[in-house]
Formats: structure tokens, sequence, C-alpha cells
């Protein structure tokens, strides 16, 4: 009985996960703001001065 139900389990898990996987397109797209972001943060002299900002998507 528990066998089949980790199947199961396993199984929609599997497919969750595909259905949230983003396309190449859609993470360079996501890429892109982030640098874009970390970019608009480093010209403030106020807070960030001197200062190195990183920002990046998860893999």
């Amino acid at each position: 009985m528990f066998g089949n139900f980790n199947n199961q389990l396993d199984d929609l898990l599997q497919r969750v996960g595909q259905k949230l996987q983003i396309s190449k397109s859609q993470r360079d797209l996501a890429e892109n703001r982030y640098l874009s972001v970390s970019t608009w943060l480093s010209k403030d002299e106020t807070y960030f001065n001197g200062k190195d900002i990183l920002i990046y998507p998860h893999p």
C-alpha cells in the first residue's frame, strides 16, 4: 500500500516540477532583469556608494 502511495506521490511531484520549469527564454529574461536591478542600485550613490551589488536568480 505505501509503495503505491509513494509512487503516486513521486509521480505527482515530478509532474508539478515539470509544470513549474521555466523555458530558456524566460530564464534569460529573468537574468537580464536581475542584472538591470543590480545596475540600477549600483548607481545610487546615497545608499550604495562604493558597494558591489550582486543580484542573481537561483539556478
